[in-house]
């Protein structure tokens, strides 16, 4: 199933909207949801995953809260990015951003190697799913599922803390390539769309379609 509609678009912030995505994993049924981002319901423990995870890194000079409201509400508020919640079996379990590469704040886009089609994509995990493999690849997988699924997605090139070796580990049991970047805080992993089509094949993973339509 593909979505004609385009996978940016602006949303009210403050509304809660319905699923766009929604996927069955095996072995174990795991169900895995994608909606995007509620201000008032998420803020808090979107802020409460971030702080578990970068809790060394934080810059006690900002109010981490309203940076994250106005972080949040300016993907939300756009036409070229996409803040989304993810549930896995109806919990929320971690965010995901994805935005148009060439818009991008990223120095390795100074290069000038991206096109429109290119996409750049981060996942904030919870700690419960950052300490389990298998919920951590359903995530990501999830996410590239959906993702490729609009018509003007033909990359997504996966931004991650490069300390997170975890994470290096899962990008390369999915078969994304490491990009080199010079960058020595982030790391970046890339996939195109006929590449994720032959992962999805060599991986049994999903027991039967549940489209869901993008909601308004």
């Amino acid at each position: 199933m593909h979505y004609t509609h385009p996978l940016c678009q602006p949303y009210d912030p403050f509304r809660l909207h319905p699923d766009i995505y929604r996927q069955v994993f095996l072995p174990g049924r795991t169900t895995i949801d994608l909606r995007p981002v509620h201000i008032a319901q998420d803020l808090a423990l979107i802020n409460a995953w971030f702080n578990a995870q970068f809790a060394d890194i934080k810059d006690p000079s900002r109010d981490p809260f309203q940076y994250s409201e106005d972080y949040y509400t300016t993907l939300l508020t756009g036409a070229n990015s996409q803040p989304l919640l993810g549930m896995i079996d109806r919990s929320p379990a971690f965010q995901a951003d994805i935005y148009q590469a060439m818009l991008g704040p990223d120095s390795l886009l100074e290069d000038g190697r991206f096109s429109g089609n290119d996409f750049i994509m981060q996942l904030l995990l919870s700690p419960q799913a950052m300490q389990n493999l298998p919920l951590t690849m359903y995530s990501l997988l999830a996410c590239l599922d959906c993702f490729f699924r609009y018509e003007e997605v033909h990359r997504i090139i996966w931004m991650i803390n490069t300390r997170e070796r975890n994470l290096r580990f899962i990008a390369g049991f999915a078969e994304l390539d490491e990009m080199s970047c010079g960058d020595e805080l982030q790391s970046y992993f890339v996939i195109s769309k006929e590449r994720f089509k032959q992962v999805q094949f060599s991986l049994p993973l999903y027991p039967e379609e549940q489209p869901v339509a993008m909601g308004c």
